[in-house]
């Protein structure tokens, strides 16, 4: 992996803001900070990191091998009734063990990672389905290397991989004529959920939001981060 100085483009924020990104620069209460061509809080212009081939397909298969690690933590925990060691309710356990009996699917997770010195990577956290860094993976990162890196290409699957996760939704829950969506309004970070049904819609169904106007579609890049 190398990082690779970047000559910040031109009105880098408003860019952003045009794809729906709007908390490049929050501060800690949720307020957005004043910003420049070259000044940066979250989003960062002024480097890129550039992987091999081999790198990328070390991630790659370290995800998978993460998330089957993960569903055996979950059996552990369920098999030796742990959930008071996670501070979790008995109520909420139980609806746990109800849900992991029915093998109900998830949609998608996000896994926080680094490579050590070694290039081995190494878990930081777990998100699972949890829309933070949707809009930033799927979107902005992509317009960002076609105004910047326009001959550079990225591994990211992730918008197509969410319509045929969506896909398989609906076959599974084949009687379900309504889809619904909750989210903390007053997070900018968290209400990103127009990403989750803008997959949905993509895959042709019906979706409704909790509490949101409706709203149209983000253009579709030629191709989705």
């Amino acid at each position: 992996m190398q990082r690779i100085p970047q000559t910040p483009h031109r009105n880098w924020p408003r860019e952003l803001e045009k794809v729906g990104f709007h908390f490049h620069s929050l501060d800690e209460f949720n307020v957005p900070r004043e910003v420049d061509d070259n000044t940066f809080f979250y989003w960062r212009e002024d480097a890129a990191y550039a992987f091999s081939k081999q790198e990328v397909e070390t991630l790659y298969a370290a995800a998978y091998d993460l998330n089957q690690r993960c569903l055996e933590a979950v059996q552990h925990v369920i098999d030796h009734d742990l959930f008071a060691r996670l501070a979790i309710d008995k109520d909420f356990a139980q609806l746990i063990r109800t849900s992991w009996d029915r093998d109900e699917p998830t949609l998608f997770g996000r896994f926080d990672m680094t490579l050590d010195e070694h290039g081995v990577p190494r878990l930081y956290e777990f998100n699972a389905d949890t829309p933070t860094s949707l809009i930033e993976s799927a979107v902005a990162q992509w317009y960002w290397k076609d105004a910047v890196q326009p001959r550079a290409d990225q591994f990211n699957s992730l918008h197509d991989a969410l319509v045929a996760r969506w896909q398989w939704l609906r076959n599974h829950y084949r009687n379900a004529s309504v889809l619904n969506f909750a989210c903390m309004f007053d997070s900018q970070e968290d209400n990103l959920q127009h990403r989750i049904p803008d997959g949905h819609r993509a895959a042709g169904r019906l979706v409704r939001q909790a509490g949101r106007p409706a709203r149209h579609r983000h253009r579709r890049p030629r191709q989705l981060l």
